[in-house]
């Protein structure tokens, strides 16, 4: 078995994937394809079925349905069923308002969902490489991050409480993926705009982490990734922690509020207070797009100081002598 053969049988083995139906997300790409072909080889081993899935994006004209044509031709020649789809990402970013990269990550994961549920998978994987784990700390740096975003990529999250998102590629190298490929004659397809210069994430790739390489630190992609690790696990001490704090602190909970007694939170570093208004924030699935570190900082100068702040998506919190008050307003329609 060869090396990346063995670190994917090890990364699925992460999960307890053994005799479940996996749906693969497969671009044509390199990575992806290392991750189908990979699949299929140690599939018997781990007692896995698998299945194949491809979004058309329709952003490269014709070259985007060369690359599903082609995909399709490999996945019958590796006798891996495939699901394909056609969507039209630039019409679907304008009816949503929103970027381009963002509503074909948001069509993407829909389209797989469904798919992985038509297909009764329970487990989603997708081909995240540890080259993309520093790629993305080192983008949350430069845009400016706290400890949750230091931990990069995660290497598995709950979609829904039938199915589960996994990377079981992310400690494994570009390099590796390329070498494998090599060996086993395994084809691919190259989209052009992994070179193209108008995306952050790609001058990182392309330019600002071989400058690194080369003039700071020839190790610099292992420093990060062991940033990723450090960080992860000290987010894991702190959600341990917030969770024991909470489950005194909480008075009670609604569908629309949440009562907190502040003499459980007020003597905590501000930090511990700011993560647990995070922690209530995702339980009741309220909007955190706009909440960055002062909106999180005046929720923990309410708790200490007292006041009242209407947060975005009409969140309303007040302090009433020792009693927090964290409510959705009614008839919001805020995102």
């Amino acid at each position: 078995m060869t090396d990346f053969l063995t670190k994917l049988k090890s990364g699925y083995q992460e999960f307890n994937i053994e005799n479940s139906s996996i749906l693969l997300a497969v671009s044509g790409g390199p990575d992806s394809i290392a991750l189908l072909s990979g699949s299929v080889a140690i599939q018997n081993d781990l007692g896995i079925q698998i299945t194949a899935a491809h979004l058309n994006h329709s952003l490269r004209g014709t070259t985007s349905d060369e690359d599903a044509h082609w995909l399709e031709k490999t996945c019958d020649n590796l006798k891996v069923p495939l699901v394909q789809e056609k969507q039209d990402i630039q019409q679907f970013a304008k009816s949503e308002q929103i970027g381009i990269e963002e509503a074909a990550r948001k069509a993407r994961y829909r389209f797989l969902q469904k798919t992985a549920k038509d297909h009764s998978c329970t487990f989603l994987a997708v081909a995240h490489t540890a080259n993309d784990q520093t790629e993305t700390v080192l983008h949350h740096i430069i845009r400016g991050t706290g400890i949750s975003g230091l931990q990069g990529i995660p290497s598995w999250r709950k979609l829904d409480d039938d199915l589960t998102l996994i990377r079981p590629m992310l400690s494994i190298s570009r390099k590796s993926v390329e070498n494998y490929l090599s060996e086993v004659g395994q084809e691919f397809r190259i989209d052009a705009t992994n070179e193209d210069s108008q995306w952050t994430r790609n001058r990182i790739r392309n330019e600002l982490l071989p400058q690194l390489r080369k003039d700071f630190n020839p190790k610099i992609d292992e420093a990060l990734l062991r940033l990723a690790s450090q960080s992860a696990d000290i987010s894991v001490t702190i959600d341990y922690m917030v969770n024991q704090i909470l489950q005194k602190a909480i008075v009670d909970i609604a569908s629309d509020a949440v009562r907190i007694n502040s003499d459980e939170l007020i003597s905590l570093p501000r930090n511990l207070i700011r993560e647990c208004f995070k922690s209530i924030w995702i339980t009741k699935h309220w909007p955190r797009q706009r909440m960055g570190f002062t909106e999180w900082d005046k929720l923990a100068e309410i708790t200490i100081d007292g006041g009242s702040y209407t947060f975005p998506g009409t969140i309303q919190v007040e302090k009433r002598n020792q009693l927090l008050i964290c409510r959705k307003e009614a008839n919001s329609t805020a995102k």
